[in-house]
C-alpha cells in the first residue's frame, strides 16, 4: 500500500508544481518552456526532487531560478494540496532524454560497425 500511497503524492506534487511554474514562466515573460518530468518524495515526506526539462533557454539557470523561489512554489504548492507534510522542493534537470539519445547514437554505431 505505502507505495501506491506515495506515487499519489507524487502525481499530485507534480501536477500541481507543473501549473505553478508554467503561471510563473508566463507572469515574468521568462520565454522558455519548463517541462516537470517526474516528482521523487521520500517515505517521510520530507523532500519532493522535481525533475525538469527546458525548451528554449539554459537548464542551469532555470535550475537556479526555481532554487531561489522555491519557498514561493512551496507557498503556492500549499494551497493546491493537502498533505499533513509539505515536503521541501529539490529541483534537478532531467538528463533521461539527453542519456537515451546517447544510448541511442551508440547503437547507431555499433549497427553501422557491422
Amino acid at each position: 500500500m505505502p507505495n501506491i500511497r506515495m506515487s499519489r503524492v507524487d502525481s499530485e506534487i507534480q501536477k500541481a508544481v507543473a501549473s505553478i511554474i508554467d503561471a510563473r514562466v508566463r507572469d515574468e515573460s521568462l520565454g522558455v518552456m519548463i517541462s516537470v518530468q517526474n516528482v521523487d518524495t521520500t517515505p517521510d515526506l520530507m523532500l519532493s526532487t522535481i525533475y525538469f526539462s527546458v525548451l528554449g533557454g539554459d537548464s542551469k539557470q532555470i535550475q537556479k531560478y526555481l532554487t531561489i523561489h522555491k519557498s514561493e512554489i512551496r507557498k503556492e504548492l500549499a494551497k493546491k494540496i493537502r498533505l499533513k507534510i509539505l515536503p521541501d522542493l529539490k529541483f534537478e534537470i532531467d538528463t533521461l532524454n539527453d542519456y537515451a539519445e546517447h544510448m541511442n547514437k551508440l547503437f547507431d554505431s555499433i549497427k553501422g560497425d557491422k
